[in-house]
Parts: structure tokens; C-alpha cells; sequence
């Protein structure tokens, strides 16, 4: 799941075809997925990373580096410290991109360039919830940890599990610019595991800087 076009014209993807689990969830079943790549056509699958536990949401930067989101999970607490890595389209030159040691927002997921910038948005969200929360911009010039280098673009969504849970929440934003973003978004006050949101709770709105939400 997850594809993303490469500049190559290959396609990286997430699969479970590791064979790797999840470590936290007892008898349960939960295979946990890393990225791969493939040609156009879907031949010459590839692993690139050989990562413990789950990666999800590649995107392509303007560098033509990968960023994606890396759950470390050794040593480490088990539900914080999902942060943004990096990666070259042949899965060597992993690195750190932001967050590793920052532990508010819980999880920081669905990372995109912004056009004609240096900046990626995503999406600051909880580990046991949704894959929604709060979209953020975040500019390494600043730091690769802190708070410093993160511009809360709707700040009427705390960052969840870490702030308590918001009334009201985003996924999946596209930034059409630095101030003008594609998302999901519902009114809805966003539910921790355990717990089910509507069925038909999101819907697609465009998204500003000054609160616009339409």
C-alpha cells in the first residue's frame, strides 16, 4: 500500500511481504511493513529498508530523497518517537529527517513537499487512534527536533494523545501551497483506539492559513 511514482519512473510502495510483526499486541496477528520499490510494471520488486517495525507514507522531495515515516521501536518508548526519516530511491543513505527525539506530536505522518519550498506538511497525529489530528509544516532550518521548525497550520486541533483529543481533525493534507492545503477533514471530536468514528465523518475541504475551511 502507499505508492508513490519515483523521478525513475519505478514506484516505491509499503508491503507486509517481510514478514516482520508488530511487538505489542500479544497473540494477535500484526504483520508490520517496510518500503519497497518496483518498475512501472510492477517487476523487479525490491526491499529497501530493513527496518524492525512499521513504515508507512512514502513522498518523493524535490532532492529525490524519500520521506517517509520509521516507528523505532528498540530501546525506546513504544508509542512516542514516530517521527520522519529519509531514504535515496535505491534505500541506501537512511538518515534522520525530523522528530526522532522530540516527543510532542505523538506521531508525525502522511509527509508531502510543499511546492517551491523547503518545507514538508504532514500530519501531527496519535498511535492509538485514527491516522488523523492536526496539520503541520515543518522547516529543518530550524532543527531536526523541537518545536521551533513546526507551524501549526490548524491549530484548532491539539496534536493528539500528546494534547488530549481534539473536536475536530485533519488527514491526508495535499499543500497546493505554503498557505493553501487539500485535506480531510470532520467535526467530529477524533476517537482513541478502541473506540469507532462515523462512518461518513470526513469529507474534503479546502484548508488556509487564516482559518478558512470550505
Amino acid at each position: 500500500f502507499d505508492p508513490c511514482y519515483l523521478p525513475d519512473g519505478g514506484i516505491v510502495f509499503v508491503s507486509t511481504r517481510n514478514q516482520g510483526f508488530g511487538r505489542c499486541h500479544g497473540g494477535r496477528y500484526t504483520p508490520s511493513y517496510v518500503l519497497y520499490r518496483c518498475d512501472a510494471n510492477g517487476g523487479n520488486i525490491t526491499r529497501l529498508s530493513y527496518g524492525e517495525a512499521n513504515e508507512w507514507d512514502p513522498a518523493v522531495l524535490p532532492s529525490g530523497l524519500i520521506v517517509y515515516t520509521r516507528w523505532d521501536y528498540i530501546n525506546r518508548h513504544d508509542t512516542v518517537l514516530q517521527s520522519l526519516w529519509t531514504t535515496r530511491p535505491d534505500g541506501t543513505a537512511v538518515a534522520h529527517y525530523y522528530g526522532n527525539s522530540t516527543r510532542n506530536p505523538c506521531m508525525i505522518a502522511e509527509a508531502k513537499p510543499i511546492p517551491e519550498t523547503d518545507l514538508v506538511a504532514a500530519t501531527a497525529m496519535a498511535h492509538h487512534s485514527y491516522t488523523a489530528g492536526s496539520i503541520i509544516t515543518i522547516d529543518r532550518r530550524h532543527g531536526e527536533d523541537g518545536l521551533d521548525g513546526v507551524r501549526r497550520i490548524t491549530p484548532d486541533a491539539s496534536f493528539p494523545e500528546t494534547e488530549g483529543w481534539p473536536v475536530g481533525s485533519y488527514s491526508q493534507p495535499w499543500p497546493l501551497s505554503e498557505d493553501l492545503y487539500l485535506a480531510a477533514y470532520s467535526p467530529d471530536r477524533l476517537v482513541s483506539q478502541g473506540n469507532v468514528q462515523a462512518t461518513e465523518a470526513y469529507g474534503i475541504y479546502l484548508v488556509d492559513t487564516l482559518g478558512g475551511r470550505e
